[in-house]
């Protein structure tokens, strides 16, 4: 986990630049082998970072739960690609008898997308229509299908998903660190709540600092956890700094337990 600060977002013309070079890399290294639960890195879609800085590390501020040790069988995961391994431990049903053999979308265009203006059942309708089958890739019409899609994958994502995701990230945010990477989760509540795991920790009497009006469900994320959360006061622009100093200044470790280098929540 790297130490955060904000991106220096790219102009226009690097924007470009680097549109190219996706494509560039998309056609050469990056090219996707379709496959059931294929692994994916960022590593394998970022472009390259020459000259940007390694992340600072937080390992120090890990929690009891995050030093544990590793499930052996999630470690057993990084020899999938080793060349001539047959695993025999994925437990992948055959597609031939998955029930749908194929999924068909209309999707509205940029220009149109009120259905009020084009509604979809409209013989001049603008929509899309876009088909997913059960065996594109074995025809070579697509690098996915039904046949992945509805089976098992990897806790790391599809490849299709991660190339996406990263070169957004890659494009938009360009990290400052070489060592970024991009972690797919179930949703922002599903990462608050890994994320408290891994920096909070319960029996060192953990707190965060809130806002004094904040997001409720990010207060549930923490109380099951038995994390302790102290409100700082706000204002229409966010905390107020000279309140928080007076929380920090004047905070009792006794009474309150102590408060974590990265415990601030908004």
């Amino acid at each position: 986990m790297g130490h955060s600060t904000a991106t220096t977002l790219d102009s226009p013309s690097d924007s470009h630049v680097k549109i190219e070079l996706m494509r560039e890399r998309r056609a050469t290294a990056t090219k996707i082998r379709p496959g059931t639960a294929a692994m994916s890195n960022s590593d394998m879609f970022k472009l390259p970072t020459t000259g940007k800085p390694l992340a600072r590390s937080w390992k120090t501020h890990f929690s009891s739960e995050s030093n544990r040790p590793p499930c052996i069988l999630k470690q057993a995961a990084g020899y999938i690609n080793t060349p001539g391994l047959i695993s025999l431990g994925g437990g992948l049903p055959s597609s031939e008898y998955f029930p749908i053999s194929e999924i068909a979308m209309r999707i509205s265009t940029p220009a149109n997308l009120s259905e009020k203006q084009n509604p979809l059942d409209s013989p001049v309708s603008t929509a899309q229509v876009a088909r997913i089958g059960k065996h594109d890739t074995a025809s070579g019409t697509s690098d996915y299908d039904i046949s992945i899609a509805f089976n098992y994958g990897q806790a790391t994502g599809s490849p299709q998903m991660m190339r996406w995701v990263t070169e957004h990230v890659d494009l938009v945010y360009n990290p400052p660190y070489a060592d970024w990477a991009v972690c797919l989760t179930v949703g922002s509540t599903g990462a608050l709540e890994q994320t408290v795991r891994m920096l909070c920790d319960r029996f060192k009497n953990d707190s965060v600092l809130t806002e004094e009006y904040t997001f409720a469900t990010a207060m549930e994320t923490f109380v099951p956890q038995g994390i302790k959360t102290f409100g700082v006061k706000m204002d229409e622009e966010g905390l107020l700094p000279s309140h928080m100093d007076h929380v920090l200044a004047t905070w009792d470790e006794g009474a309150r337990m102590r408060v974590t280098s990265s415990g601030l929540s908004t």
